[in-house]
């Protein structure tokens, strides 16, 4: 089975990090000490699997919401004997079980990020194929009650290949706009969705550059960040904000596999990058770009010839904490621009592949795809806590 959920990782860009590529810590100096974070230590407070699915391809990438009150969403996927349904699980911040919910929808379901809307109710996004073949799906929608979990309404939409529902929001005229993406033409769509469900309009994503879109993502403002390899673009509303090419100065093949927000609002893009004359040694990189699509800064982190970043998250300005990887496990660092510490004490788990990171208060939520004792797919989720 671990074979297979490598196999998976390759195919979606979801793999992780030996756990004894370590980068030692700058010296002191002058009789000085080491900043806190340089030797930061975290273990965590929890850790607890949800879904069981036959399929990794089924997994989205981003299987946690933070909502506003501290409670968790989780969307995970749940082998039912022939398919695939959606199972979506609310927690608190320590991981008390509030509701789990099963939703099924035709064939197999894909499962996307949840969102909450104004009113404090759920909007569950992701796919439902519309036959037994996954050659062609439609972008799943549906909204729930947030107390119960109890469905009110749920929607199809699209057919253009493989549709799938990535992430949302709900805008001030209570409308929702959700994000398609296409994965076999390489293009994204926004989908304007009315308050009782019912489609409103579709705004096509094309660029001459075909980028190939890999995550999504709201911003603090409501702009919808795409990003895909070479690519990264903004929206408000459905209108375009920029585009722009994501270009790395000494490194000329990249593949994007996550996006953050900054403190100061700005945009960091993460993933893996080699030279063409050597894919075999690769590199973790990053990339910022302020709201105008302009690159700020980039970074280059090698902790093993094969690294990569798969998520990132800002802590405080300028200091991040990431998951880097090669194809056996996962680890997890901090990054202060300059100088990277491994920062989780626990063994990782090999096979495992960490997919998102997400701070919330003094909580760290580090996500992963693993495997159940049945060899079925899961999101193991970890919970550290951490001070500032």
């Amino acid at each position: 089975m671990k074979k297979q959920i490598i196999y998976w990782s390759l195919f979606l860009g979801v793999v992780a990090c030996k756990k004894n590529q370590t980068t030692t810590p700058p010296p002191t100096t002058g009789g000085s000490t080491l900043p806190a974070y340089a030797t930061e230590q975290l273990t965590p407070q929890y850790e607890t699997d949800y879904g069981s699915g036959s399929d990794f391809a089924h997994m989205g990438s981003n299987p946690v919401t933070v909502l506003s009150s501290g409670n968790l969403i989780i969307s995970s996927v749940q082998f039912d004997g022939s398919k695939d349904k959606l199972l979506i699980t609310k927690t608190n911040a320590n991981g008390g079980l509030l509701w789990q919910k099963t939703i099924t929808k035709g064939f197999n379901l894909f499962s996307g990020q949840a969102f909450e809307t104004n009113a404090g109710e759920i909007i569950v996004v992701g796919g439902s194929e519309v036959n037994s073949n996954i050659t062609s799906s439609n972008v799943f929608i549906a909204k729930l009650n947030s107390t119960t979990g109890d469905t009110i309404w749920t929607k199809c939409y699209g057919h253009q290949y493989i549709d799938k529902g990535i992430i949302g929001y709900e805008a001030a005229d209570n409308t929702y706009w959700i994000v398609n993406f296409w994965n076999q033409n390489n293009k994204a769509a926004l989908l304007h969705i009315g308050a009782n469900g019912d489609s409103l309009t579709t705004i096509v994503n094309t660029e001459t550059s075909f980028p190939i879109y890999r995550d999504a993502m709201i911003s603090s403002t409501k702009k919808t960040i795409l990003v895909g390899d070479y690519y990264i673009s903004s929206y408000t509303n459905g209108v375009k904000d920029f585009s722009s090419a994501i270009l790395l100065d000494s490194l000329n093949t990249m593949r994007v596999n996550d996006v953050c927000e900054t403190s100061d609002g700005a945009y960091v893009v993460s993933g893996e990058a080699y030279k063409s004359t050597n894919s075999a040694i690769r590199y973790g990189f990053l990339v910022k770009v302020n709201t105008s699509g302009v690159k700020v800064w980039e970074r280059i982190i090698k902790v093993s010839s094969s690294s990569q970043i798969y998520s990132c998250v800002e802590k405080t300005p300028d200091l991040f904490y990431l998951s880097i990887g090669d194809y056996n496990a996962t680890q997890l660092y901090n990054f202060d621009l300059n100088t990277i510490h491994v920062v989780n004490s626990a063994t990782p788990l090999p096979g495992a592949t960490d997919t998102q990171l997400n701070i919330k208060n003094n909580l760290l939520y580090r996500s992963e795809f693993g495997y159940n004792s049945s060899s079925y797919f899961t999101i193991k989720l970890k919970a550290y806590p951490i001070t500032f």
